[in-house]
């Protein structure tokens, strides 16, 4: 193989290993997002608002509702990762804190198998 062959595979490499890092990494805060314990209804504050907001935001995200204007769609993340959609959206809806818990204790090179 030629250097600049080389070089260009190496870099497409480096490039994939770092969007597989970004996409893991958005769907952790995703789950982070589900798992917070939401705001009594009868809060008012500002707090709880964005709380709100940052939960709905999240679950839009992996309904799809922002695919046309996310700069990285769900469906496109676990594409990346290597991992079935459904699957993991099931996971982020049913149990937010046990996907977290179970991508927390993977070493990075086994987070792909989500």
């Amino acid at each position: 193989m030629y250097k600049a062959e080389f070089e260009r595979v190496e870099k497409l490499s480096a490039s994939a290993r770092i969007f597989r890092q970004i996409a893991l990494e958005m769907i952790e805060v995703t789950a982070m997002d589900l798992a917070r314990t939401p705001p009594e209804y009868t809060d008012t504050s500002r707090g709880a608002h964005e709380s709100r907001l940052t939960r709905e935001t999240a679950r839009r995200w992996i309904a799809g509702e922002y695919d046309n204007t996310a700069p990285m769609p769900f469906s496109l993340c676990c594409e990346a990762l290597g991992v079935e959609a459904d699957a993991v959206r099931r996971a982020l809806e049913a149990d937010p804190r046990g996907l977290l818990s179970k991508l927390k204790a993977m070493p990075d090179r086994d987070r792909r198998s989500v």
